[in-house]
């Protein structure tokens, strides 16, 4: 789905968007950042906890090499490979999460190694996303992106509500 059909799906349009937008910039990026790094941190908890659990920092020297996709790959693998027993619902409920996951993955690639620039509140984009030129054939084509602070805030709450997610399902299933 195009971000803009996202956004008035969601009714991002009736967000309340400050006139001077510049000194909120720097602290949605450093939330975006945040929440993906708590995200990748709980996978791993998670990841060491069910692969070994008389000593979960067995596992750190292999989850250590691993990419964040990876992880999140092999946390799934793991979940699906009888942690739940009989608790089909916890497997599909980390199945529904994974598959968000997904999405966010991408947003992650995109936004994790651009370089951000506030372009100025007159603007109606006033953010500007670069990724190198190497990045093109990850990203699909695109490598220079322009948002409003409306759509960066959008992406930062559905980041945050991806982890909230997660730490749902940890304390629901102890995982």
């Amino acid at each position: 789905m195009p971000l803009n059909l996202a956004l008035d799906a969601i009714g991002a349009h009736r967000m309340e968007e400050p006139e001077n937008c510049e000194p909120y910039f720097g602290k949605e990026v450093v939330r975006l950042i945040n929440y993906f790094n708590l995200i990748e941190l709980n996978v791993g908890l998670c990841i060491s906890f069910l692969k070994n659990p008389e000593s979960p920092s067995a596992v750190y020297p292999a989850l250590s090499r691993m990419s964040v996709e990876k992880k999140i790959d092999w946390l799934k693998d793991l979940l699906g490979s009888g942690v739940f027993d009989d608790r089909t619902e916890a497997l599909i409920e980390f199945n529904r999460w994974y598959e968000r996951t997904t999405g966010a993955r991408a947003i992650r690639n995109r936004f994790i190694h651009a370089r951000w620039e506030y372009l100025g509140s007159h603007l109606d984009q006033p953010i500007e996303v670069a990724s190198p030129a190497w990045m093109r054939e990850k990203l699909g084509g695109e490598v220079t992106e322009r948002l409003s602070f409306r759509e960066l805030r959008v992406i930062v709450n559905d980041v945050a509500s991806i982890f909230g997610e997660l730490m749902h399902l940890r304390t629901k299933y102890g995982v």
